[in-house]
């Protein structure tokens, strides 16, 4: 497990899925075992997902949620909902991503309720409902405002997402408030090259194509110091 873990923080997705695979294999039945075999099968089932084998993922989570504990459920649950999601199976995506928000609430888990509204907007994005979708953003900015550096990642996610829902409705003027208030907050810079991007198509779109190039070449520049390890979900 711990040769597979090293290869995927690495960023070696198919040795780390050969050693995961190797390491479940090598589990007893024991239910000692059970945490292990947690981690191992919730861990291929993310693998299988960034190679867009959608099913086999889903495989692996829905095993991984017979050995999950109630917080591992609701990761499991999170992460299935976005295979469900990238598969465009938007009626699962949101009865998983309900799933993991009941118990999130029961347990008053703040911290996961900001990631699962996120969740829930992308969904609802996904699926053109884009007044929805920035009502689940702005929950996660709501839950956020008892801790903003904790949940700053999800602050940026949130603020990005928002301009893009106004970007997709050719509301230009609201994307670009919104999308520099994604970069404000100073997130990865993958992150920031995907804002930047955005934001150039924004301008660009409307009729500002000498601004637009300045933040084309600044996405230039944060894609060159972006760690290509790093996996922008």
């Amino acid at each position: 497990y711990l040769i597979g873990y090293s290869y995927d923080r690495k960023g070696l997705l198919i040795n780390a899925s050969k050693a995961y695979q190797y390491a479940l294999n090598s589990i007893s039945q024991n239910s000692d075992a059970d945490t292990d075999r947690f981690w191992i099968v919730n861990n291929i089932g993310r693998i299988c997902k960034v190679y867009d084998n959608y099913d086999l993922s889903i495989d692996y989570y829905n095993t991984a949620l017979k050995f999950a504990t109630t917080d591992g459920k609701i990761e499991v649950l999170y992460n299935l909902s976005n295979t469900y999601r990238k598969k465009r199976d938007f009626g699962s995506a949101q009865e998983t991503i309900d799933q993991a928000l009941q118990l999130a609430e029961a347990n008053n888990d703040e911290a996961r309720l900001v990631k699962i509204h996120y969740r829930i907007g992308q969904i609802q994005s996904d699926q053109g409902q884009y007044t929805q979708a920035r009502e689940s953003y702005q929950k996660v900015l709501t839950l956020s405002d008892s801790n903003p550096k904790k949940h700053k990642r999800y602050i940026g996610k949130a603020y990005h997402n928002m301009g893009n829902t106004y970007l997709l409705e050719k509301e230009y003027e609201q994307a670009s408030k919104w999308f520099e208030k994604a970069l404000a907050t100073k997130t990865s810079e993958k992150e920031r090259y995907i804002t930047y991007m955005d934001m150039g198509t924004c301008l660009q779109s409307n009729g500002k194509p000498s601004l637009a190039l300045q933040y084309y070449q600044q996405a230039e520049v944060a894609i060159a110091l972006t760690d290509p390890y790093i996996e922008f979900i």
